[in-house]
């Protein structure tokens, strides 16, 4: 496993919505990833504890680097302040992202 470079994509949704998130991932020298051929996964935890939420990460342009992150209202994570980190699975290996803040806000006005 190496290191790609530290994630600077703090992310924010609000609690039982829909949400995509576009991210660049970068190389520690500041050129794009290149995904081609590559496996991208993407995971909210609580701290380093249980996975409280798959993210869908799909490569969107593999060549700039771009992935999609996808959660779901059918997620069903608490609000609060948790985290995501990026895995890209290539021949060679596993690079990953460092982990960032992923931040469910609690909705107040309901249906």
């Amino acid at each position: 496993m190496s290191y790609a470079q530290r994630n600077p994509y703090p992310l924010q949704c609000f609690q039982g919505e829909d949400r995509s998130f576009i991210v660049q991932l970068k190389k520690k020298d500041g050129t794009a990833y290149d995904l081609s051929g590559a496996e991208v996964k993407s995971e909210i935890r609580k701290a380093w504890g249980a996975v409280l939420a798959d993210l869908n990460a799909t490569v969107i342009d593999a060549i700039a680097g771009k992935v999609r992150l996808t959660i779901t209202a059918g997620d069903s994570v608490e609000y609060g302040r948790h985290y995501y980190d990026i895995r890209i699975y290539t021949t060679s290996g596993v690079d990953y992202l460092d982990p960032s803040s992923f931040t469910i806000m609690a909705t107040i006005t309901k249906p």
